[in-house]
C-alpha cells in the first residue's frame, strides 16, 4: 500500500506540474491597422505582461498596412478559422480601431471641395456613421468570441492622428481645415470611446499625447514623432496599456 500511495502522490505531483505549466502560457492577439502595424507597442505590452504577471506570453500581430476598414477587417475574422480560434482561446487581446480608414478619405474629399452638404462637411458625418455601424458589427463578433468578462481587452482612443498626415495629400491642411478635421476626428474619438465601453472594453487614452500643435498636451507629449513611431512613443502606448492593470484575469 506505501508504494501505491507513493506512485499516486508522485503522479498528483506530476499533474499539478503540468498544470501549472500549462497555466504560465498567456495567448495575446494584436489586432490593428496602420498604426499597430507601424509602431509595435505590442511587443512592448508583451513583455510588460510577462514581467508583471510571469506568465510566457505568445503574441499573434494581426495588423493591416492598407487602411482596411472595419467591414473588411470583420470578414477576415469570420473567414479565417485559425485567427478565431486564436481569439477565443486568447487571455488578451488588444484592438486598435482604424479611424484613419474613414477620417482619411473623407478629409481629401474635403479638401478637394466634394465633401458635401451644406457645410461641406457631411462626408465627415457619412464616415462618422459609417465607422461606428462597422465598429458595432466588429464588436459583436469579437465580444462573442472573447467575452470581455473573463478576457483582458484593450482598445484606444489615438486623437487627430490624419492631421499630421497632411503632406499625404496634394497640400497641407490650412488652419480653417485643420480645425474642421480636428472637431470631426473628435468627435468620432468620443463615439469609439462610448461604443467601446458600451461593449465592456476598457478604452486606452492616447489621445492626449498625440494632438496637433496647438492643442493642450500633457507633459512629454512632444516626444512623438510625424507618424509616432519612436522607440518613446512606442514605450508610452505600452506603459498606459501597463497602467490599465491587467483586471479581469488579475485584479
Amino acid at each position: 500500500m506505501r508504494v501505491v500511495s507513493r506512485v499516486a502522490l508522485l503522479l498528483l505531483a506530476g499533474a499539478m506540474l503540468l498544470d501549472a505549466c500549462a497555466k504560465e502560457k498567456w495567448e495575446y492577439v494584436s489586432i490593428g491597422g496602420d498604426f499597430t502595424y507601424a509602431m509595435r507597442w505590442n511587443e512592448a505590452y508583451a513583455v510588460y505582461i510577462e514581467e508583471d504577471i510571469g506568465v510566457e506570453v505568445a503574441l499573434t500581430d494581426v495588423s493591416f498596412h492598407s487602411r482596411k476598414t472595419l467591414a473588411e477587417m470583420l470578414g477576415i475574422l469570420q473567414a479565417d478559422r485559425e485567427f478565431r480560434s486564436l481569439v477565443e482561446n486568447a487571455e488578451v487581446i488588444t484592438f486598435d480601431v482604424p479611424t484613419e480608414s474613414y477620417l482619411g478619405g473623407a478629409q481629401g474629399r474635403y479638401q478637394s471641395d466634394m465633401c458635401g452638404g451644406e457645410d461641406d462637411e457631411q462626408c465627415f458625418r457619412d464616415a462618422h456613421e459609417r465607422a461606428i455601424r462597422e465598429l458595432r458589427a466588429y464588436l459583436d463578433e469579437l465580444t462573442g468570441l472573447a467575452n470581455p468578462s473573463d478576457t483582458i481587452v484593450r482598445t484606444f482612443v489615438w486623437g487627430t492622428m490624419d492631421a499630421w498626415l497632411a503632406a499625404s495629400f496634394d497640400r497641407k491642411l490650412s488652419d480653417v481645415e485643420a480645425q474642421v478635421f480636428i472637431k470631426h476626428a473628435g468627435l468620432l474619438n468620443e463615439a469609439v470611446r462610448e461604443t467601446a465601453t458600451e461593449y465592456g472594453l476598457t478604452v486606452i487614452d492616447v489621445a492626449p499625447y498625440y494632438q496637433p500643435d496647438g492643442l493642450d498636451k500633457p507633459p512629454g507629449a512632444d516626444i512623438w514623432g510625424r507618424l509616432g513611431a519612436t522607440d518613446r512613443a512606442v514605450l508610452i502606448v505600452a506603459d498606459l496599456l501597463r497602467a490599465a492593470g491587467y483586471a479581469p484575469l488579475k485584479p
